[in-house]
């Protein structure tokens, strides 16, 4: 210094920034990859499925729209706390304030989730119990992460830690609700695609509709595990943060979750033999047979689209099955592959 006095060095206890800011680091950069997941599977469902009813299309956007939210705060809360804040202890036992309404957005995504989820089981089946309880949970966890924003709001001098302390027991019951909800609508799913693979002696509707239960477990699956896994890690350690490492995430898992039952009825095709030696394309053909009950027109081919099938082709398709209610309550399995013989 220019008095050649030398300046005080500050000490900072390292091992207590690390525990801090790793898991935030983690958290955020995995949130941010999953929510780029989201705008690709935004994006492939934009371009296939322009025929879908209105307000399926107002439900993609709502969501996306809550995690564009989220993740324009949670960019301010990572640039605020490990950015301009490194280093700063203050910054990192603290939030910034936008950040209360991280708890409200995840429950508003994952309600919304669920009533969709709930909405294809009273397509399907007509039973209005398994529905009933899916709501209640639903909104036992909406009504949870709602009173949390709402306590962080009026304590935001309180030291983290103690505000963690005072609102275990609702962030317990929240996830707890969720993962519930996700595990019965994966049960009630799974157990009409067993019913329908009971029914069917179609050899290809039997192996079409394993797929779809195996995909069902699957999403079910990804949803409950990342609810109990951040209630794990708050309950295991609560005087660390690494439930912070999933939380982030958690409502864009969900959103990713409905989009990709949505794309799900997408059919990728590569074929050479329509383009000349120099060009590659994919052509994208969107099946809307499961999903006829949404009235969404059907994308067909005309004849002089449709691939030739001795050409060399590429095909990676997510399979398509005709699953419609009909009248009596009962529901009919169509193999659409089949010539369409109902089952």
């Amino acid at each position: 210094m220019a008095d050649g006095t030398t300046p005080p060095i500050c000490v900072f206890p390292l091992d207590i920034v690390t525990e801090l800011a790793g898991p935030y680091l983690v958290g955020h950069l995995l949130s941010f990859g999953v929510f780029g997941v989201l705008c690709v599977q935004l994006y492939i469902y934009h371009i296939a499925f322009k025929s879908d009813p209105s307000w399926l299309k107002g439900i993609v956007w709502l969501l996306f729209a809550i995690e564009v939210t989220f993740q324009a705060i949670e960019f301010h809360m990572a640039y605020w706390t490990l950015g301009e804040g490194w280093g700063r202890l203050d910054r990192i036992f603290a939030f910034p304030k936008p950040t209360i309404a991280f708890t409200t957005l995840t429950g508003v995504a994952t309600s919304i989730v669920h009533a969709f989820y709930a909405w294809r089981i009273i397509v399907l089946s007509k039973r209005y119990i398994v529905v009933v309880v899916v709501a209640l949970l639903s909104a036992t966890q909406l009504s949870m992460t709602i009173y949390i924003s709402v306590y962080l709001s009026t304590h935001l001098t309180t030291d983290p830690a103690v505000v963690i302390k005072n609102t275990t027991d609702f962030i317990t019951v929240w996830f707890v609700t969720a993962a519930a909800a996700d595990i019965i609508i994966t049960l009630a799913m799974l157990f009409l695609l067993v019913h329908a693979r009971s029914e069917s002696t179609h050899t290809r509707t039997i192996s079409r509709v394993e797929s779809l239960m195996k995909y069902t477990v699957e999403t079910g699956l990804v949803t409950s595990c990342a609810a109990v896994i951040t209630l794990i890690l708050l309950l295991a350690k609560k005087d660390k943060v690494y439930y912070y490492i999933m939380y982030y995430s958690i409502g864009k898992i969900y959103a990713n979750t409905l989009l990709a039952t949505l794309n799900s009825r997408m059919t990728f095709i590569t074929a050479s033999n329509q383009l000349s030696s120099s060009q590659t394309a994919l052509q994208l053909y969107s099946r809307s047979a499961m999903w006829k009950d949404m009235g969404s027109g059907q994308h067909s081919m005309d004849s002089s689209a449709r691939i030739n099938p001795n050409a060399n082709t590429t095909a990676l398709v997510f399979k398509d099955y005709h699953i419609s209610s009909t009248l009596g309550g009962s529901t009919k399995y169509t193999d659409l592959s089949d010539g369409g013989t109902a089952v």
